[in-house]
């Protein structure tokens, strides 16, 4: 009877471990996921404000804990929600300026190197100056 017992209880930590292994190598893979999905974007692009009187701005886009994150010269990340149908759009909320979309589009070369931004009623551009590392 003990040996059945000690059997069953060996049986039930192996259970859980593997359950436990499983969680861990899909979460990594998801992880893993992101970093593929979005690599084509990730990187520091300069938006040029000189029509607004202003000097430019740099941002930075990348993956952190499995979600796309922009962070300005602030230091303040951000997650980026996509927008769902669209490649490479996503939204960010902030509360002084409201939603600002971000598209993420090809030059001519056939690179995601340009992003462009609708904030308050205005497009402004931007061009990938950087990996963002």
């Amino acid at each position: 009877m003990k040996n059945a017992l000690r059997v069953s209880m060996v049986l039930s930590v192996l259970a859980a471990l593997l359950l436990l292994s499983t969680a861990v190598f899909a979460q990594d893979k998801k992880e893993e996921t992101a970093e593929k999905k979005y690599a084509a974007i990730v990187g520091e692009y300069e938006f040029d404000l000189s029509e607004f009187s202003q000097p430019n701005q740099t941002v930075r886009v990348y993956v952190e804990e499995n979600a796309l994150m922009i962070e300005g010269e602030d230091g303040d990340p951000d997650e980026m929600e996509a927008v769902e149908g669209e490649e490479f759009t996503f939204t960010v909320e902030d509360p002084e300026q409201g939603t600002l979309t971000f598209t993420f589009l090809k030059d001519d070369e056939d690179k995601y190197n340009l992003v462009t931004v609708e904030v308050m009623g205005f497009e402004i551009s931007g061009t990938r100056i950087g990996d963002g590392k």
